[in-house]
């Protein structure tokens, strides 16, 4: 950027103007302490969707990587195998491996201004590492004391460790929600909103997003999740079924509305072949399929399937033993998935269930089977 310095007009006139160039703010982190093992090669460094986007020699155990500040840039670098994240923020950083000589514990200290993104988000991260260790160890000591190698959770056991998980859930979005309230640097609202964005309702990731910086809106993932958010908004309990064309690999089209039947309810149910909740969820959907048969009509639809050619569904339809329609949605194209009813119902995670009125209206949706049973036991009264 230039700058024009001018001490008076009358000087000006006199003189001249006098211009200067100003030094872009940079961003510089320096890591030491490497081993001699690693001196020639690179360290990486990635984005937050863990594509590589640039790199720096390693050399004497040590590296330096300088570009220009950008404070909503969040990257990882890897060292000694553990991905560190930092932020762009103009300024000086350091990454120090430390070896204990006891222990032979490896160590990696961060350094730089107190209030930059740079230290920000190591808190961050070192809050959310304590309540996942503390909750994980609960968990292990349940499995412990009653598991043997053949046997398995009983449902109570299975819904205490899901409680256990919901806890530690509430807790990690507690923390992030007071980052996200108290930053001052974009990249750690973004850091921030990125990790409890699955943890937050539709409507409430919509409003924090709204009212942030556009900084924060010109991230690629919050933006895509942000569409997601509002598909799954559009289409939450009390609004209206939305219908759709799908495309399974062979290129045979369906309506959603084809797998609906008149005067019924209707069950939709979005799963993949590689889930295990939605495996787990098969059976009781058979059972809720033969039971509800005088009122109910239900379609299976499966999305973000990883293969290209619906082999994996196929076979899943045979494993699961699913006798009641069913269709693939889109496939895997390039690397992608590609499913127009994820798109379309703001599918976040499967599987997902949702219940219509015969009018068409949305009067539950969940990620859980026996919310669904447990509703039309109430309408069958």
């Amino acid at each position: 950027m230039k700058k024009f310095i001018t001490a008076t007009a009358s000087m000006a006139l006199l003189l001249g103007a006098c211009t200067t160039t100003e030094k872009a703010p940079e961003f510089k982190v320096t890591a030491t302490g490497l081993p001699a093992e690693a001196n020639g090669t690179y360290a990486y460094i990635y984005d937050v969707t863990n594509e590589v986007v640039d790199s720096a020699l390693i050399e004497n155990g040590s590296f330096t990587f300088v570009s220009p500040a950008n404070d909503s840039i969040i990257n990882v670098v890897k060292l000694m195998d553990t991905p560190l994240l930092f932020a762009r923020e103009a300024g000086e950083y350091t990454f120090t491996i430390t070896t204990d000589s006891i222990s032979d514990e490896t160590s990696i200290i961060r350094s730089g201004a107190e209030n930059s993104a740079f230290m920000k988000l190591q808190n961050l991260y070192d809050e959310l590492n304590d309540v996942e260790t503390r909750y994980t160890n609960d968990i292990e000591s349940i499995a412990e004391n009653i598991l043997t190698p053949d046997s398995t959770l009983t449902k109570e056991q299975e819904a205490q460790i899901d409680s256990i998980y919901t806890i530690m859930d509430t807790e990690a979005t507690k923390i992030n929600k007071k980052y996200f309230s108290e930053a001052t640097n974009a990249s750690v609202q973004i850091a921030a909103l990125r990790n409890m964005r699955r943890s937050i309702e539709p409507e409430e990731f919509i409003a924090l997003y709204d009212q942030a910086p556009e900084s924060l809106k010109a991230e690629k993932s919050l933006a895509t999740f942000y569409k997601t958010s509002v598909a799954a908004a559009n289409t939450a309990v009390r609004k209206q079924f939305v219908d759709y064309q799908m495309t399974n690999p062979a290129g045979e089209t369906k309506m959603l509305s084809e797998f609906r039947t008149e005067g019924k309810y209707f069950l939709l149910d979005f799963f993949a072949s590689w889930c295990g909740p939605c495996q787990k969820s098969m059976p009781v959907l058979a059972q809720i399929e033969k039971q509800y048969a005088k009122i109910l009509s239900s379609a299976s639809i499966a999305i973000w399937e990883r293969d290209e050619d619906g082999t994996a569904y196929a076979n899943a339809v045979k494993k699961l033993k699913i006798t009641w329609p069913t269709f693939q949605d889109g496939n895997r194209i390039d690397g992608k998935n590609q499913s127009m009813g994820a798109e379309t119902y703001g599918v976040i995670g499967v599987p997902t269930f949702i219940l219509f009125s015969p009018e068409g209206e949305i009067i539950v949706r969940t990620h859980d089977v026996t919310e669904i049973k447990a509703k039309l036991d109430e309408l069958n009264k």
